[in-house]
């Protein structure tokens, strides 16, 4: 864990805010509060979520690697209970 005043400390959420005002637009001017925090909103549901590639997830987009995710676990649940039924009726017999 890193300590107080090391330059890692905010390392993350650094990089994320840095790429938030360069992505979204320096110098954009917004009218209300409630269209600043819609704007940020949309950012990162609708691109930084869904379709930004990230680096650390070998390239993928966050939605991308998230289905990859829940499609091997099905599939590991599958073949894990398909082997269960097998143990069962070799046991069976």
């Amino acid at each position: 864990m890193s300590r107080r005043g090391d330059c890692w400390d905010n390392a993350v959420a650094e990089s994320f805010w840095e790429t938030l005002k360069n992505e979204l637009g320096d110098g954009r001017d917004f009218y209300t509060r409630a269209e600043a925090q819609m704007a940020v909103f949309e950012y990162i549901e609708d691109y930084y979520s869904g379709r930004r590639r990230h680096s650390a997830i070998n390239y993928r987009s966050p939605r991308e690697h998230e289905a990859l995710y829940w499609q091997d676990a099905w599939l590991h649940n599958e073949l894990s209970t398909k082997a269960g039924e097998v143990q069962l009726n070799s046991s069976v017999s």
